[in-house]
């Protein structure tokens, strides 16, 4: 036991002190979507990222999509980083709003989503603005499969108290487009 507490105490620091980074980053911009119901919108991502390597980054994000249904998404991101350029990997669990719609003054129907865990890759750029801030442009695609439920209002009994529902399946792509700033801690 004292060898492996002599040994984490020789450790620790050396790795701590390693090639450490950290940022923030806000960024906002546009996401364009396939489906009819989630349609295009603004895209807004708030981002705290560690280096604990010289050319590689992992990064915690809190991003929000601001489609006919909003999508907040909490996720990691793991990168590639080099001088002035990133590429990297990420994960995401999102969370949407549901959806209330009408065909030709029929409805309300209604979607309701559960949780999606999507993926996807990215690719950006970053700019020296001033000592610690640097102008960051950020390109990724995503891949988000959604499962959830669509309300169908009653035709026939209008003493229904109650929907019929249906299962509902759908993969949402998405490509998004941001700009901002990172500071680096």
């Amino acid at each position: 036991m004292k060898k492996l507490f002599l040994l984490s105490l020789f450790i620790l620091p050396a790795l701590a002190s390693f090639a450490q980074r950290f940022e923030v980053s806000e960024q906002a911009g546009a996401s364009f979507t396939n489906s009819e119901l989630a349609k295009s919108g603004f895209a807004n991502q708030l981002a705290f990222g560690y280096h604990p390597l010289k050319h590689f980054s992992v990064t915690a994000f809190y991003e929000t999509n601001f489609w006919k249904c909003t999508n907040n998404s909490y996720g990691l991101s793991l990168d590639y980083t080099c001088r002035y350029f990133f590429a990297g990997i990420e994960g995401k669990a999102a969370f949407l709003a549901p959806i209330s719609y009408t065909i030709n003054g029929e409805g309300p129907y209604t979607v309701t989503y559960k949780t999606g865990y999507g993926y996807g890759l990215h690719a950006g750029s970053k700019q020296k603005i001033w000592k610690n801030l640097s102008l960051i442009e950020q390109v990724g695609y995503v891949v988000l499969p959604l499962t959830g439920s669509e309300k169908y209002p009653a035709y026939n009994n209008q003493w229904a108290t109650t929907y019929p529902t249906a299962s509902y399946k759908e993969t949402l792509n998405y490509f998004y487009a941001r700009i901002g700033v990172t500071y680096r801690l």
